[in-house]
């Protein structure tokens, strides 16, 4: 109920989902952090090309080239936090279609390729900026990250497939340079396992953090799980360490504690 999806590409890499835009719908004016705000101005493109199979980049199998660029504003207008006495009355004129702060934007690339009948992979670049202060009202910190992510899956037979993963983050701030690492085996339909685990190896104890105090020390996030599926309903167990803080999936986001345990999860539709 009442939920806004954004409008940004849904990455799938896990590097690329620690720093995830938010749709602004309200509106927020507030005198203490200077933060003046009246939902959002923006949106993205979708650019899809198949290279044709036997040309010069299709090569045997094709190729797929897919890009996308995201954008989101602030929208442009006065704010004001006093009336003419002095006291606090909060009020904002909007303009039409113009924009003032930055909030987000994400520029990618992704390469897709068949390699043979049982393998192929797909190679990423994702460029985001992410404004935390005015989509989260916390610390007031921007941050730029560059995140370049591999993927290859192996079948065996009909139903059997191995995926492997490998990423690096760039961040010129907050806990910086951040590394990914995973592996899945799909045995068949019902079932799967994996291991990934998330480095950050960049942590700097001097720089500022959005949830400083959070896991305060270079870390591995490590999870090692599997599922099992039938029909509509899906069970999960999985052991590792929770990354404290935004956690983001399918497009919506919520604050989590940092935690080190057994979860298991339940999911049918119906």
């Amino acid at each position: 109920m009442n939920f806004l999806p954004s409008l940004t590409k849904q990455n799938h890499s896990n590097l690329s989902n620690i720093y995830v835009y938010q749709a602004q719908g309200g509106v927020n004016i507030d005198p203490t952090n200077g933060i003046a705000k009246a939902g959002e101005i923006g949106g993205q493109v979708d650019f899809f090309y198949d290279f044709k199979k036997g040309s010069l980049f299709g090569g045997k199998y094709g190729t797929k080239i897919a890009l996308n660029f995201s954008n989101w504003y602030n929208l442009g207008g006065t704010y004001t936090f006093e009336d003419q006495f002095g006291n606090y009355a909060p009020n904002y004129k909007t303009d039409f279609f113009s924009s003032k702060q930055k909030y987000y934007s994400d520029y990618n690339i992704e390469i897709s390729k068949k390699f043979s009948s049982k393998v192929n992979g797909s190679l990423s670049y994702i460029n985001q900026y992410y404004n935390n202060r005015y989509i989260t009202g916390a610390a007031n910190l921007l941050i730029k990250t560059n995140i370049i992510a591999a993927e290859s899956t192996v079948k065996f037979g009909k139903s059997k497939s191995i995926t492997f993963g490998l990423e690096h983050m760039w961040a010129d701030t907050d806990r910086k340079n951040w590394f990914s690492s995973s592996i899945e085996y799909n045995h068949n339909a019902n079932w799967s396992v994996y291991l990934n685990d998330m480095y950050n190896y960049g942590y700097d104890i001097n720089e500022e953090q959005i949830s400083r105090g959070v896991d305060a020390f270079k870390i591995h996030f490590y999870n090692l799980g599997g599922s099992y599926k039938k029909g509509s309903t899906r069970i999960a167990l999985n052991y590792g360490r929770q990354r404290g803080g935004l956690v983001c999936a399918g497009g919506v986001c919520r604050f989590v504690p940092q935690s080190t345990g057994v979860t298991l999860s339940l999911s049918t539709s119906f």
